[in-house]
């Protein structure tokens, strides 16, 4: 299953890029990331789970 999404600062609401959003999401543990040569693999963490139900 693939998602598209728009990224954005919450504080300011400008436009940020994957790489930088998913590096914020993965330092707070919210997400697990499996790069491959061609692919990237993001999945929500048991934390990250919860913040989006809570959502």
């Amino acid at each position: 299953m693939s998602f598209v999404v728009e990224l954005k600062h919450s504080a300011t609401g400008e436009a940020e890029s994957p790489d930088a959003a998913i590096e914020k999401l993965s330092k707070k543990k919210m997400v697990s990331v499996t790069r491959r040569s061609d692919e990237l693999d993001v999945e929500l963490t048991p934390k990250g789970e919860k913040h989006a139900a809570e959502m």
